[in-house]
């Protein structure tokens, strides 16, 4: 989620609303929730479905983001290639770009991360598939959109050492260059995702290839860089990326009691402690048999602190990261659980007082 000055949260839902295609919503500080847009209100979705990712906000309180599918794109699966997507604060949706408009899908599809905005107007992120770089259906690209609707490939991943499947956004540093994930590709012995760097000019580096002889694998949620240029993320585990290439894994999830999975964002404080999410694992307060997930906090040396066990009713599966308040406070939102619907509940926005 996404927090204003007035303490309103924004985020989106994968599903449900209206039309069944998901929505962007919006929650008061006193808890109350107004459905800002219902997506496939539109027909055949044309508007976009099943937003997988949060929202950024420019300065006049327009809401950016993305879906999985929908939109006028042709896409693979027939529902669409998914959108970029504009959200008045009247409620007014524009669908900014249409993925899979192209030829084979050679300018992505089916877009799963949040958007990184320059000074200029122009959005940056991923697709989890689509492009030129592998067999039908592509291994994903990096693209850029620029303010007239123009959108520009910057990278077509090509499977093997160049990576495959991306699944979260991309950060970027002071000179202009970006960072992300792929979650398969590199070390061709294990196939089990990279790290890597993307220059304004277009050249493309591995930083780090997993190999899951303990440095993790399968990388899912975004990275986060500090001031010092050190990139930090999760792929099983926490682990610290430094300037010159050297991996360092902070932590490394068992999947018991001590968690199991982290999917979302990391987040910091000013004393370097990380804070984030797993999917599963936990304590007994969930009677699933892996644990419902927990949400965490990483001191530098590691130590870890479980800030909250989820048990079902409270939230199951939170695979979003965090945000925190400057109180301390932390907020963040779980895929499944609570009491709003049917078992095993349609999700939770959740408070953790500092």
């Amino acid at each position: 989620m996404i927090e204003d000055k007035s303490g309103n949260f924004y985020g989106t839902t994968s599903g449900g609303g209206t039309a069944g295609g998901g929505t962007v919503f919006k929650l008061a500080p006193d808890g109350s929730e107004t459905v800002l847009y219902n997506f496939c209100s539109q027909m055949n979705c044309s508007d976009g479905a099943f937003p997988g990712a949060g929202l950024i906000a420019d300065g006049a309180s327009n809401l950016y983001g993305t879906t999985t599918q929908g939109g006028v794109g042709i896409g693979f699966s027939g529902a669409g290639g998914g959108t970029l997507f504009k959200l008045a604060p009247d409620g007014t949706e524009t669908v900014l770009y249409n993925f899979c408009s192209q030829t084979k899908c050679s300018d992505g599809w089916g877009p799963a991360a949040s958007l990184l905005a320059d000074e200029s107007g122009n959005f940056y992120s991923t697709t989890g598939a689509g492009g030129t770089g592998c067999s039908r259906g592509g291994c994903g690209t990096v693209f850029k959109l620029a303010p007239d609707g123009t959108e520009t490939v910057l990278h077509d991943f090509a499977g093997k050492k160049d990576g495959a499947y991306l699944g979260a956004g991309l950060v970027a540093d002071s000179a202009g260059n970006l960072y992300g994930e792929t979650g398969q590709g590199g070390d061709k012995g294990c196939n089990c995702g990279t790290v890597f760097e993307l220059t304004p000019e277009g050249a493309k580096s591995v930083l780090h290839a997993f190999r899951s002889d303990g440095d993790g694998f399968a990388p899912q949620g975004g990275l986060m860089l500090d001031s010092a240029g050190n990139l930090y993320g999760s792929a099983n585990d926490v682990f610290k990326l430094t300037p010159d290439g050297t991996l360092k894994v902070l932590h490394y999830f068992s999947g018991g009691s001590d968690g199991g999975v982290p999917n979302g964002d990391l987040i910091a404080d000013s004393m370097g402690n990380l804070y984030g999410t797993t999917i599963l694992g936990g304590g007994t307060g969930c009677d699933t048999g892996i644990g419902c997930g927990i949400v965490f906090k990483l001191m530098p040396d590691g130590s870890e602190t479980i800030l909250h066990d989820f048990a079902g009713s409270d939230g199951y599966r939170p695979q979003s990261g965090v945000i925190a308040d400057k109180a301390g406070n932390i907020y963040g939102t779980t895929y499944e659980g609570g009491t709003g619907c049917g078992d095993p509940g349609c999700g939770t926005v959740y408070r953790l007082i500092h």
